[in-house]
């Protein structure tokens, strides 16, 4: 009873004492224009998510999602486990940043520590010069005190309640900017404490209800603090994934919002592998980690964790009882609970910004695009656009908004922001199985394939059927790709065994879009089910970013918002899909025409695709992929010219440069000149690069490269799938696949098609980091359609019951070099 009394004794002091505190800066604070009219509460409550939300034990958390509005918040910081200190820095700073790496003997996370009391100054935190060593030798440009900074220059009065709520309130010196108070004691007392600073004048008040921390949740496999940055978890993809999504930081992403918005990632600036499936497929899933804690490590002995929720949901409603009315409230899950990445809970009540309230809708930000999902780093744009405040430089996030057109009820609210966090939970532990079966199968195919080319029956029938299967089997191996993001059309994350409704989806979209490609009026033209194939692959895709990227979040090739990656557009997987297809189906397409005699139309299909794809991967808002269009540009360019009969010469080479360099510096620039808020990570490059940060990228690119050429999936398919193309494609006659050559002759355009895409892929995989994913991913789609065209080929012979003619002397064309496309009988020569 006297430990309890003389606790409350200590808090109660220190909030009697934010009342002197609060007054002088709230006198002296200017009139700010845009400023919500009431005052605003920042409730820090890390580790805690809606799933555990419950109408009985935490009724406070509940109401919110009748009467607020809510969401669900990306917590990644610096490191793949993010602590409750990181996201109070992520507050401070507007980006990712966070304490120092754990040593051996310390748990998975260090408790905020209150700040220090000096006689006639303000509060310090001891620790501060840590964290700011730590932003400054990381790679996100983090300025820890961003917000305490605005503050006081602004004279905005500011309170801090707890010893998190401290580190969001420090200034760049580690000095707090206003009172501070511990937020131990009963919830009453916690209440008063949050009114009293109000009614004294206090325009934010910050308030650290305490964390959530997971006692089955705590991984300690983690490296200490002289490990590598490889095995610190600080992959290059998943830095750059923060910089491309959208708020904070490509690509895979990410991917996001970039920082230096190079166009991978997603999340913060540049093309990171984090945002891409092809990052996750090499990551090791949470539940593959050690389990094993040390003894003494708290966590261990927390409550499980409904007890604790409930805990929390009595200090949040404290708060919200303490709040006037006409408050504006904000709660953020500002890390997660343990080593295994979760969506955390963020939930707004009161007026929000540009007069709309935060009331019964869902919440989002232009850093993700995504509704119900927004970053940590959002946080800070939004809580200095409520108080009227101008942004702070360097913040990557965007204001947190009230999203129109939300669900109605709040049941159907609370299933959206559920539903988000599962889809991520079912994929992630997919996502690395299937890139290794996809793989094997390709590899498999590839044999089967060899062996079928170059052997010769004696049965012409059997032969036909033998082609067949295989022409069948290719279509289909093809179809995979485009079929993960068709499987998301149905909530199969909702089963009890996600797997056992992600296969059938695959396998079923798969099949439909195999069938389509077989079964229709093109099915029998040599590169029809090619052009098919492609073509669907590229529209979902085109459709897919135009209406929102629905069909790419959480699943198996798509971008994963809990990796902080990219939440929108293309990441390095998906734009080697969609420009692969985008460029086979063009070489389709003018294959037809020039077969017609319509060879300027076939150029102007090829010029017209290639400026469709360029704009749709690359335009700020759709693809936003800053990596694509140097690839796409050069690509096209050389087929519309060898479909043209041009001959490729060193001008026509600097010409297609210079178009490439133009197209990027046009869309870049142009994004660049919009709002810093509503740029994407292609404005943020350039921004990047005036403020000296261009060096930056390129080392961030490079290692994440070379980071990725250990063994995994993408990597391993990359070797067979070279030698497999190289040798079929530049010396088809030598390897002993006549084939090929055959079919080059049977296509006039495929020849063109298949180098132009030699050329996507190289530059593809130069520009981007993680760009091995780039070469990989698209053999997955074009080497099992050049097979269904080969065998095509194969099977219109053996159905005429002709020997195979022999191919040499078929012009010892060794396809080092574009070549004029065949001109079809009849048609007149194209000019040199």
């Amino acid at each position: 009873m006297l430990l309890t009394l003389l606790g409350l004794g200590v808090v109660g002091s220190g909030l009697i004492g934010l009342a002197a505190g609060a007054s002088p800066a709230a006198a002296a604070a200017p009139d700010r224009a845009g400023a919500v009219p009431g005052p605003v509460v920042v409730v820090g409550v890390p580790g805690l998510r809606w799933d555990d939300v419950d109408p009985a034990t935490t009724p406070a958390l509940h109401g919110l999602l009748g009467q607020g509005a809510v969401g669900t918040l990306v917590t990644r910081s610096v490191r793949s486990v993010d602590c409750p200190v990181d996201g109070w820095l992520a507050l401070s700073a507007g980006r990712r940043a966070a304490d120092a790496v754990r040593t051996e003997d310390e748990p998975l996370c260090r408790t905020p520590q209150p700040p220090d009391t000096t006689a006639g100054g303000p509060a310090t935190l001891g620790r501060w010069p840590v964290y700011a060593q730590e932003a400054a030798q990381g790679d996100y440009g983090a300025q820890p005190g961003a917000l305490g900074g605005a503050l006081q220059r602004a004279g905005v009065a500011a309170v801090a309640i707890g010893p998190g709520a401290a580190v969001a309130l420090a200034d760049g010196d580690g000095a707090l900017v206003g009172p501070y108070a511990p937020a131990g004691g009963p919830a009453q007392l916690l209440a008063q404490g949050v009114a009293d600073a109000v009614a004294a004048g206090a325009q934010l008040v910050v308030v650290d209800a305490g964390a959530l921390r997971d006692p089955d949740d705590t991984p300690y496999d983690l490296p200490p603090e002289d490990a590598s940055e490889e095995q610190r978890g600080e992959q290059s993809g998943e830095r750059d994934g923060e910089q491309e999504a959208g708020g904070d930081g490509a690509g895979d992403a990410p991917q996001a919002q970039q920082e230096d918005g190079d166009g991978g990632a997603a999340a913060q600036g540049a093309d990171g592998a984090a945002d891409d499936a092809a990052d996750d497929a090499s990551e090791e899933a949470p539940e593959e980690r050690a389990q094993e804690s040390p003894a003494d490590d708290p966590a261990r002995f927390r409550p499980e964790r409904s007890v604790q929720a409930a805990q929390l949901d009595e200090r949040v409603g404290a708060v919200l009882a303490g709040a006037p009315e006409g408050s504006t409230v904000l709660v953020a899950a500002l890390a997660g609970s343990g080593g295994s990445p979760h969506l955390g809970l963020l939930a707004a009540t009161g007026p929000g910004p540009g007069g709309r309230a935060y009331a019964e809708a869902l919440v989002g930000s232009s850093s993700t695009r995504q509704d119900g999902i927004v970053q940590t780093t959002d946080l800070l744009p939004t809580v200095l656009e409520l108080l009227g405040l101008p942004r702070a430089d360097g913040a990557v996030g965007a204001v947190i908004t009230p999203l129109p057109g939300s669900p109605e009820s709040a049941r159907e609210r609370l299933e959206v922001v559920l539903d988000a966090d599962a889809a991520n939970q079912a994929v992630r532990p997919l996502i690395a199985p299937f890139f290794w079966a996809l793989v094997a199968l390709q590899l498999v195919l590839y044999g089967a394939a060899a062996r079928a080319l170059r052997t010769r029956a004696t049965d012409p029938v059997r032969r036909r059927r033998v082609l067949r299967q295989l022409r069948w089997a290719s279509v289909l191996f093809a179809a995979v790709p485009v079929a993960t993001f068709l499987a998301n059309l149905v909530p199969w994350w909702r089963l009890e065994h996600p797997a056992l409704g992600v296969v059938p989806a695959v396998a079923g979209g798969a099949a439909g879009v195999a069938v389509l490609a077989l079964a229709g009026p093109w099915g029998r033209a040599s590169l029809g089910p090619v052009g098919a194939v492609a073509g669907a692959t590229a529209g979902v895709l085109a459709l897919d970013v135009l209406t929102g990227s629905r069909l790419m979040t959480s699943s198996l090739m798509g971008i994963q918002p809990v990796v902080g990656g990219r939440f929108y557009g293309f990441g390095n997987v998906q734009m080697a899909l969609f420009a692969t297809g985008a460029l086979l189906l063009a070489t389709a397409v003018a294959d037809a025409l020039v077969r017609r005699g319509r060879r300027r139309a076939a150029v102007a299909a090829v010029v017209l695709t290639g400026a469709v794809a360029t704009v749709v991967d690359g335009y700020p808002g759709l693809g936003s992929d800053f990596g694509g269009p140097p690839a796409i540009v050069p690509a096209f360019a050389l087929l519309a010219l060898a479909v043209a009969g041009r001959r490729v010469t060193w001008r026509r080479l600097l010409v297609v440069a210079a178009g490439t360099a133009a197209v990027i510096v046009v869309l870049s620039v142009a994004d660049w000149l919009r709002d810093p808020a509503d740029r994407t990570h292609l404005g943020r490059f350039v921004q990047t690069v005036l403020d000296g940060g261009a060096w930056q990228v390129v080392q961030r690119k490079l290692m994440a490269n070379l980071g990725l050429l250990g063994l995994n999936a993408l990597t391993l398919l990359v070797p067979f799938a070279a030698a497999f193309v190289g040798l079929v494609l530049l010396r088809p006659a030598a390897w002993g696949a006549p084939v090929l050559q055959r079919a080059y002759a049977a296509s006039p355009t495929l020849r063109a098609g298949l180098t132009s895409l030699l050329v996507l892929v190289a530059v593809g995989f130069a520009v981007n980091d993680s760009g091995v994913a780039v070469p990989a991913v698209a053999a997955t789609l074009a080497l099992p359609l050049v097979l269904a065209a080969c065998a095509r080929v194969l099977e219109e012979e053996a159905g005429a019951e002709q020997p195979p003619r022999s191919p040499e002397g078929d012009g010892g064309d060794d396809g080092r070099a574009l070549t004029r496309a065949p001109a079809p009988s009849g048609s007149r020569p194209a000019g040199a």
